[in-house]
């Protein structure tokens, strides 16, 4: 605290957000307003090739920091916290000592590949095989949904489940330890609350759980299934908890004073919920990172067979929502890409820039730098510019690259519409990469649904402390609702604009198609 800085008397709920590239903290008041924020970089180290790894230690010292420095900033006194948030990117995990809390390796990041070759021996495997027969035809005698995922279950790189299974048995020691009772998994929120509680509390929430693929969403436990096939001792697992709830205290020297934890939540679900996404049928898309479109399914759990795995959303007591998710891991980091390519400058003129051209000029960018997802899920699609020519400017290079990402939102809604028949509903959009009208209304006409852009873009976070502040009723759903305020509606155009993007779009999908396969 700073000399002579007199602290606030006031009631608020912490939040945190650990992303792929920054950790932040928020403070937010009774009327959900922010009243004190800090940013810290998340840094991701690259050992070898193929490897996304980001230190344990150095990431709990980071929040402990950020969270620390966020209530310096604004005066505020830790015993004043009613409750604290957590949210994490998803699909990041950690194996840890039970006996002593040191962990065994760094955090392995979602865009970790080099489990690569052991997902291709698992999906080739004779009871992989197996698996798939026995599904269809039960799936074919019971009609049952559940079966349809094991009918087309497929390994890869970006799951949890074989990434551990190639950790436990690249790592000395790590499997012997797991048979022992001795070893702990968690994803990146499990090992956060195992230090915010000095390793009183192992354990994890429904969003967090179900995007590992060990985890069987149907019946709300970890999958005997999955944990049998790949020989994964379930001691090593963290307790399941609601999303919003009681998760204990943090320890009273950590911050000066005990602070109830009251929510775990994944980064996309907790988007979904600040977004009030709280209907069978709402749908948001987050442009961040990656591209991330998910619709509520209610209590339904939506098995299908193009790659689209149901998610737990939330569950709060008696109240379990589901989500039907597909995306595509490049989008924010593409931009970033851009930038250190001169393509600009400042990324608020990238709108600019791509409209002072009045077609990309044949040019078509694809942005598979981390393979491509669904529908084609494909770890190994390259990343590509077509249709170079000597005419060809930056801004042409640079209108194709704002373009894929309208063009692959509008592929992700295609799938989800084939197999989910979507009613007609505006589609609420967050994300930095929201803040660009060029990308929001390229991928509206294509699509042919209103767009919806709230005032706040920032919904992870908020998400992450709403759900803090319904578990010690600091707010109720009509607050959080009051909270959403519109910024902007997109609509969808018709005419020669939309002929020519549909062109274009149909362009791209067979170039795309072009792109995968490249690294086998």
């Amino acid at each position: 605290m700073e000399c002579g800085k007199e602290q606030k008397a006031m009631s608020y709920v912490l939040a945190v957000d650990i992303g792929s590239t920054q950790l932040r903290c928020f403070a937010f008041d009774k009327e959900g307003k922010p009243i004190a924020s800090l940013f810290n970089a998340v840094t991701i180290v690259h050992p070898e090739t193929g490897a996304s790894e980001i230190d344990p230690v150095k990431i709990w010292d980071t929040f402990k920091d950020t969270v620390k420095l966020t209530l310096d900033a604004g005066a505020l006194n830790p015993k004043d916290a009613v409750s604290l948030g957590v949210t994490c990117q998803r699909n990041s995990f950690l194996l840890w000592n039970r006996t002593n809390g040191q962990p065994l390796c760094n955090l392995n990041t979602w865009q970790d590949c080099r489990s690569a070759s052991c997902c291709e021996k698992l999906n080739s495997s004779l009871p992989v095989h197996l698996i798939h027969l026995f599904s269809r035809l039960a799936h074919t005698f019971t009609h049952k949904n559940r079966f349809l995922l094991g009918s087309v279950m497929k390994f890869t790189p970006v799951q949890v489940a074989p990434r551990l299974y190639w950790l436990l048995h690249t790592i000395p020691n790590a499997f012997d330890l797991a048979v022992r009772g001795m070893l702990c998994f968690g994803t990146l929120d499990s090992w956060i609350l195992w230090k915010l509680t000095n390793g009183r509390l192992h354990a994890t929430d429904y969003s967090n759980a179900s995007s590992t693929l060990l985890f069987d969403p149907f019946s709300l436990h970890w999958s005997d299934l999955i944990l049998t096939f790949l020989g994964i001792p379930n001691s090593i697992l963290p307790e399941l908890k609601d999303t919003s709830g009681d998760f204990g205290v943090t320890a009273k020297d950590i911050f000066g004073s005990e602070i109830p934890i009251g929510c775990v939540v994944a980064d996309q679900q907790s988007a979904m919920f600040a977004q009030c996404c709280w209907n069978r049928g709402d749908m948001k898309v987050s442009l961040g990172t990656g591209t991330f479109l998910a619709v509520n399914t209610g209590n339904y759990v939506h098995a299908s067979t193009s790659g689209i795995y149901p998610l737990v959303g939330w569950k709060i007591g008696s109240e379990l929502c589901y989500i039907a998710e597909c995306h595509s891991p490049s989008t924010g980091s593409v931009i970033e890409w851009a930038k250190k390519f001169d393509l600009f400058e400042d990324v608020t003129v990238t709108e600019i820039l791509a409209e002072s051209v009045v077609d990309s000029g044949g040019v078509y960018f694809v942005p598979a730098f981390d393979g491509m997802q669904v529908p084609y899920q494909d770890p190994s699609a390259a990343a590509a510019i077509f249709g170079l020519n000597h005419g060809t400017r930056k801004e042409h290079v640079l209108r194709a690259l704002l373009e894929s990402f309208a063009f692959q939102l509008k592929y992700l809604h295609s799938t989800l519409q084939e197999e989910l028949h979507l009613s007609s509903i505006p589609i609420k959009v967050d994300g930095g990469v929201a803040n660009n009208s060029f990308v929001l209304q390229t991928a509206c006409d294509l699509i042919g649904e209103t767009i919806q852009r709230p005032n706040n873009l920032d919904m992870t976070v908020l998400g992450a402390a709403f759900l803090a502040g319904l578990a010690v009723k600091f707010w109720d759903r009509d607050d959080i609702k009051r909270c959403w305020v519109l910024h902007s509606t997109i609509k969808p155009r018709d005419g020669e604009s939309l002929t020519k993007e549909m062109h274009a779009y149909k362009e791209w999908l067979r170039v795309t198609e072009r792109t995968c396969g490249w690294y086998e």
